[in-house]
């Protein structure tokens, strides 16, 4: 068994955070998208954890 050194995560794994960064970019998008539709049609929702969790799945469906 070899152990890595401590904080080596974003050096070996870069491909993991351009993955990380693209599903949080598409998980704001759907918030925003759904706060301004709301705003313009003068709703007031409130969102929980379920919502949010269908956003980042379907921000993870969207992955190339």
């Amino acid at each position: 068994m070899k152990y890595f050194p401590p904080n080596c995560t974003a050096i070996l794994q870069p491909f993991g955070q351009g993955i990380i960064t693209a599903v949080k970019s598409r998980y704001r998008a759907f918030l925003l998208r759904t706060i301004l539709c709301d705003l313009k049609k003068n709703i007031q929702n409130r969102f929980n954890v379920k919502v949010a969790m269908e956003w980042i799945c379907g921000a993870w469906d969207d992955i190339n």
